[in-house]
């Protein structure tokens, strides 16, 4: 499994992307799961999807993302 995979597996963590259980029927598939789906089968681009959700989470939220798991933003890509 990619990074990119890995990250947006455990994006549940964040609350922004966290969608009403109450907006779906009791069996259909969160648009968390779905959008993971449509990236691993080829019809997302892995970076788009990874821009898309960095911009849409805030700069904490994302730090604590990468916490998380254990990526470290500084070191990786200067600060």
């Amino acid at each position: 499994m990619s990074a990119m995979s890995s990250v947006l597996l455990r994006m549940n963590r964040i609350s922004k992307l966290r969608l009403n259980n109450a907006r779906f029927p009791t069996g259909r598939r969160c648009g968390r799961d779905r959008l993971i789906e449509a990236t691993q089968d080829g019809l997302l681009d892995p970076q788009q999807v990874v821009e898309m959700c960095a911009r849409w989470l805030t700069s904490d939220e994302v730090y604590e993302m990468c916490d998380h798991n254990e990526i470290n933003l500084a070191r990786l890509v200067g600060d």
